[in-house]
């Protein structure tokens, strides 16, 4: 058994979707070992192919959280049981010291605060994204390219707009409207090719108001028809979106 000074860390919801992206169960044992052991031993994993892009789309947050307990206990996760401060129970029993707790919860609501203010211009390789956060990215790339691509150089708009309005628009796309993943790549694609649309749909409110206009127009040029078992597709397209991320980020 594996021993760490380390009791307890908030378990995010981004972990649990890039779990989901993962189709074998040995990938997603190595990305759940690798995470473990990052946020309880301060263990580096050695990982490969498509775990290892995974584990490096979290590790902002991952190393962000590791940090933040360093900085409020004053030590460092080595994997060993030394401090005889703590409580020396183990497993279900132990609970983290008071201001260990209290520290990490403050970050939490501190980056669920922030998140508020993020600009979709100024993410990085590192971003810590969720489904919907990767769908409304990759509608702001195209968006931008298409801009340029028009010679529209007023990009203001686009420049000031908020991860968490576009992130939340698509999820009520998704929830409300019923638009399923496969329109989505279906329109996504439409949009790069369409010189009209392309020119008329540059901000996710007016993506969200044309929806089913794009889709009918879409499908009716046989773009990506909209398929019966909708999934493996638009799981693929999501795949890939990490993959370019995760190798972006290893590249710089």
């Amino acid at each position: 058994m594996k021993e760490t000074k380390r009791k307890t860390f908030k378990f995010y919801r981004s972990y649990y979707d890039i779990f989901n992206e993962l189709e074998n169960d040995s990938d997603k044992l190595d990305f759940i070992s690798a995470l473990l052991d990052k946020q309880f031993l301060g263990k580096d994993p050695e990982l490969k192919g498509i775990v290892k892009f995974a584990f490096i789309s979290q590790l902002h947050s991952i190393e962000k959280q590791v940090k933040g307990w360093q900085d409020a206990t004053g030590q460092e996760l080595t994997g060993g049981y030394e401090d005889p401060k703590e409580d020396p129970l183990e497993g279900g029993d132990a609970h983290p010291l008071p201001e260990v707790k209290e520290k990490e919860e403050e970050e939490v609501k501190e980056e669920e605060k922030e998140k508020e203010h993020v600009l979709i211009s100024s993410l990085s390789e590192k971003s810590e994204l969720s489904e919907n956060g990767f769908i409304a990215f990759s509608f702001w790339q195209l968006f931008k390219k298409n801009m340029k691509e028009l010679g529209k150089k007023n990009t203001t708009n686009l420049d000031k707009a908020k991860l968490s309005k576009w992130e939340n628009e698509i999820r009520l796309m998704i929830e409300n409207d019923k638009a399923t993943k496969d329109e989505l790549q279906t329109v996504w694609k439409f949009l790069n090719k369409n010189h009209f649309w392309k020119s008329n749909v540059l901000s996710v409110n007016k993506l969200r108001k044309q929806f089913e206009t794009l889709v009918v127009k879409a499908n009716a040029e046989n773009i990506n028809p909209i398929k019966k078992q909708p999934g493996s597709e638009a799981d693929e397209w999501m795949r890939n979106k990490l993959n370019q991320l995760a190798n972006e980020q290893r590249n710089n």
